[in-house]
């Protein structure tokens, strides 16, 4: 129960940081934003109809797909976020936020907007929109949502260009790169985490390294790395902090300089792991 409203308490959060960016910025300022949003901002700044209610329609025939096609408990989720998001932008009032130069529009927009898609996020849910169509054409047709959503955003920024002036298409294309690296940052936080994979012939000292100074973590050792039973290399596996990431290069580099290291970025860890 609790938990349940911790979740719900941050996606209104999220919510309220979302109407203040689309109606004291991206609207006064002529500025899109992307997916479903963003088109409904182009209905409204090029018609008048109003915004909440176009949201909310826009988005209806995506949610029954999402029940479809997506995990019920999500599209659940979701559609309380956009029929709150809704009613939010209908109803909420704009505030006088003296922002007068379109620069200051955009950083200040971007931030905020992405400030609340990240607590949305954070929380498993969505807000709605071509996120639903971007899940199903992973899911069945094995296409990219990185690629789909980027090309529906490029739709946008063309309509924007096209019907409104080329400074809004740029405007609306440097805010969807700000709130999309700042939503990055609220999901997944400053302390960013590493997979580090070594290959070599002297784990046993690395591993002694790894533990004497980073800590007593745990470090996996997967004892044949290749078909060759000659070879006397193996790998290990362990996940560190980013910021560590040249301090320990430049370690495994003393000890083996042959060692073989690639580094992934990591999305997520679970566990008891302690990261240093």
């Amino acid at each position: 129960m609790l938990e349940n409203l911790k979740k719900y308490l941050m996606i209104f959060t999220g919510i309220f940081f979302l109407t203040l960016a689309i109606n004291n910025v991206f609207i006064p300022f002529k500025i899109l934003s992307g997916g479903i949003t963003g088109f409904t901002l182009f209905v409204h700044l090029l018609t008048g109809a109003e915004k909440g209610m176009t949201f909310f329609l826009m988005n209806i025939p995506l949610v029954i797909i999402g029940f479809i096609f997506v995990n019920r408990k999500f599209m659940i989720e979701t559609f309380i976020t956009m029929f709150t998001l809704s009613l939010a932008l209908k109803y909420g009032s704009s505030v006088d936020l003296n922002i007068q130069s379109s620069l200051n529009a955009m950083f200040f927009g971007g931030v905020t907007y992405g400030l609340g898609l990240g607590i949305i996020f954070k929380t498993g849910a969505s807000t709605g929109g071509i996120d639903i169509l971007a899940k199903i054409a992973k899911k069945y047709f094995n296409y990219s949502m990185g690629t789909f959503l980027i090309t529906f955003n490029l739709i946008i920024v063309a309509l924007s260009a096209y019907f409104f002036n080329i400074d809004s298409a740029l405007n609306t294309m440097i805010v969807i790169l700000i709130y999309g690296q700042v939503s990055n940052l609220v999901v997944r936080g400053f302390n960013r985490e590493c997979n580090v994979f070594i290959i070599s012939e002297k784990e046993k000292e690395i591993v002694m390294m790894i533990e004497s100074i980073f800590g007593n973590e745990p470090v996996e050792i997967f004892e044949k790395y290749a078909e060759d039973e000659d070879t006397n290399k193996k790998m290990i596996f362990y996940t560190v902090r980013y910021s560590k990431v040249p301090m320990l290069e430049e370690n495994i580099k003393a000890i083996d300089p042959e060692a073989y290291v690639t580094i992934t970025e990591t999305l997520e860890v679970v566990g008891k792991q302690r990261l240093i």
